[in-house]
Parts: C-alpha cells; sequence; structure tokens
C-alpha cells in the first residue's frame, strides 16, 4: 500500500496544500519521522547554488544532533504576505526561504512569483529572501511551458541584494534544477552505503512511497470515476455499441481497463454512453477503440488503434505489445530510454505508467520499440 496514493484517490485528486504540508512534515527536525535536519539541511544546500552563506547554513545544520532544538528555526505554510499567499515559509538564521508550490501546470498563476516576492520583502525587510519555485516536469523531464513562462516572466534585476530565486522540481530535470526526488533517492542512498545515520524502516518506507507517488504524478488508485459530476448517462449493451459509428463509452480505467476485461464480461456487461465529445474526461473511450478492443478481446483480431502518446500502465504496455507489434510500430516513452528500463527494479516498473505511440519513427531516443520492451519486460518478469 502507498498511504500517498491511498489520499489521493478520492473524488477531487491531491492539491498543493497537501502536498505543501507532507513536504514540510519531512522538512521540520522536530517531526515524528526521525530524520532530524538531516532533509532540511539537504534541501537548503540543494537551492544554495553558489551562495555561500546559504551553504553554511545547511552544513551546520547537518552537524546538529537529531534530537536537538533548533531555537533559530520556523516553518509555516500558508503565510500571508499582504499580496499573496506563500505555500511554505522556512525561516532559518537570518534566511527566510518561502516556497510556491505547483503540482499542475494548469495551475500556474500570472505574475504570482513576482507578488509573492514583494509581499515577501515588505513583511521581512531586515531577512535576506529565497524564493523557490517547486514545480512539475514532463514525462521526460523538461520543463511545461506555462512553469517556464511564468518563472521567465519574474524580473530578476528587481531582486535586492542577496536575494535569489531558484527553481526546483518534483521530479528529475533534464536541465539539472534541483528535485524532491533526487534528494529523496540520495538520502536512502547515503543511509544504504553507511554515508549517514541509519533512517527507521517506518521513515524510509514513507520516503519509498511519496518518492513512487511524485514520479506517478500524485495520482491515486485507479477507482471508478466516471460520474464526477453527477452526469447520468444511458447504458447500452455491446450490440448496440457495434452498430453505432460514433461517440463515446465509459469505462472504469478507460481504455486499460477495457483492455482487462475477460471476453465473456465484455460481451456480457452494459456500458455508459454518451455521444458528447468528452473523450478529455478519464475513463471514456470512443467508440472505434472499443470496437478495436472488442474484437481483439473476442475473436482474436489485433487492435489498430492510434496510440497518440496514450498513458498506460507498465503491464497493459506488456499486454499491448505482445498482440500489436505484428500490425502496428508501436513505441514506449521512457525517460532514460532503453538503458533506464534495462536498469529500472521491478517494483518500479510495476507501479510505472508510460507514454504509447503507434508511429513509424521513435520521436526521441527515449522511446523504445514494442518488441524491445517487450522482451526487456519478459526478463523482469518471467513467466
Amino acid at each position: 500500500m502507498n498511504i500517498f496514493k491511498v489520499l489521493a484517490s478520492g473524488k477531487k485528486p491531491i492539491n498543493e496544500e497537501q502536498m505543501s504540508s507532507i513536504l514540510a512534515w519531512f522538512l521540520h527536525p522536530q517531526m515524528e519521522h526521525g530524520l532530524g535536519h538531516e532533509l532540511l539541511s539537504r534541501f537548503i544546500a540543494s537551492i544554495s547554488g553558489d551562495c555561500g552563506k546559504l551553504t553554511n547554513t545547511a552544513d551546520n545544520l547537518r552537524n546538529r544532533l537529531r534530537g536537538e532544538a533548533v531555537s533559530d528555526f520556523g516553518m509555516e505554510l500558508e503565510e500571508y504576505v499582504t499580496t499573496a499567499f506563500i505555500d511554505m515559509l522556512i525561516s532559518i538564521d537570518d534566511w527566510k526561504i518561502a516556497v510556491e508550490n505547483k503540482l499542475y501546470p494548469g495551475s500556474t498563476m500570472e505574475n504570482q512569483l513576482t507578488k509573492e516576492y514583494n509581499g515577501l520583502i515588505a513583511k521581512y525587510e531586515n531577512k535576506t529572501c529565497v524564493l523557490v519555485y517547486l514545480v512539475p516536469t514532463d514525462d521526460f523531464g523538461e520543463l511545461h511551458q506555462q512553469v517556464q513562462c511564468e518563472y521567465d516572466s519574474f524580473d530578476k534585476a528587481k531582486l535586492r541584494s542577496g536575494d535569489f530565486i531558484k527553481l526546483m522540481t518534483w521530479q528529475e530535470s533534464n536541465a539539472g534544477y534541483p528535485s524532491v526526488i533526487s534528494i529523496l533517492e540520495d538520502l536512502l542512498r547515503d543511509e544504504a552505503a553507511g554515508k549517514t545515520e541509519p533512517i527507521s524502516d517506518y521513515a524510509r518506507h514513507t520516503i519509498k512511497a511519496l518518492i513512487m507517488f511524485i514520479r506517478g504524478g500524485f495520482s491515486g488508485y485507479d477507482y471508478e470515476r466516471i460520474n464526477l459530476q453527477n452526469e447520468v448517462y444511458d447504458k447500452i449493451k455491446v450490440s448496440d455499441i457495434l452498430s453505432k459509428t460514433s461517440g463515446f463509452i465509459g469505462i472504469k480505467s478507460g481504455i486499460a481497463g477495457l483492455i482487462g476485461l475477460s471476453s465473456d464480461d465484455m460481451k456480457s456487461r452494459a456500458y455508459q454512453y454518451s455521444d458528447s465529445e468528452i473523450s478529455v474526461k478519464p475513463n471514456w473511450v470512443s467508440v472505434d477503440d472499443f470496437k478495436q478492443i472488442y474484437l481483439w478481446k473476442t475473436q482474436d483480431v489485433p487492435p489498430v488503434i492510434k496510440w497518440d502518446r496514450t498513458k498506460l500502465n507498465a503491464k497493459v504496455l506488456y499486454t499491448i505489445v505482445s498482440a500489436c507489434s505484428a500490425t502496428q510500430s508501436l513505441y514506449i516513452g521512457i525517460k532514460g530510454g532503453l538503458r533506464a528500463l534495462e536498469s529500472m527494479e521491478a517494483d518500479t516498473i510495476r507501479e510505472s505508467a508510460w507514454q504509447l505511440s503507434a508511429t513509424d519513427d521513435p520521436p526521441s531516443s527515449q522511446w523504445i520499440s514494442g518488441d524491445r520492451y517487450k522482451s526487456i519486460y519478459e526478463k523482469k518478469f518471467p513467466v
């Protein structure tokens, strides 16, 4: 069980305030995780860059005992600074480290960083201020355009002497930005190598769960979510679907759920149907794709579907490429490409989801052919 995925499995996705609280819990040296100042020190070191003064603050924290009180430390969530609310504010020595947290690129707000910095220096005019912009990356470690635009719009020429802004990512970044995942993974590696104090089993497993949750894009377990807005749709039988030429079919887990059905189950059940354009909603499959998968499940005819960067879990991807590689040129997009998949642990593969594309040529070197993916998957999970 991954407790973070459980929390994100309700009607609404996990939000920025909740993830800020989770990160603040890990960074606070007095919390029950027993890590003391370890993660706080690593977090501060990762954002310090070439600022020697902040680096010294991080180094001094590493030398403190885990249970030692920190009289000069403060952690605030949703701190009000006249012109904005700051998601997380860390106070240490003469520093005020403000963190603006984004989980989804669509939540980016224009000039938000400027408003937060102006409010921060107005409220703490005698402190040195750092503004950390904590953002997601896409599946290949690139910044989303909305995120990049907001960061670039911040006028760095207006920073006071000693102040600075730092971009940080939740997932790994190709551009080399510090990331939360990297900090957590480095801690686990150092602990395993005896380079830091031992971590309790509880803390270690919680960190691993958080890493997988972040890497999975903060998504929960895939329960039924068809009627999120209380819409009522007609239910129709397979025979009626096969006679239609357009529309969408509602099914738990969408196309992955449909593929997971047995042929008998697929034939016997009734499905929600809509003739409106709702393909962007989760758990809906076009009538054309439904027909393709129905023929596959009932008559063993490999489906020919567009697979336009459709994101599916590793097992479903294996099922698809096993059936369709002979009739379609398929590629799976994995950050790091073939080498990354070959070195990946089986548990990581099992919990991962990647994009599938049907195209004559791979979009980049990070895309693996269906046949190569199938071969490596079978080595990781022998039949």
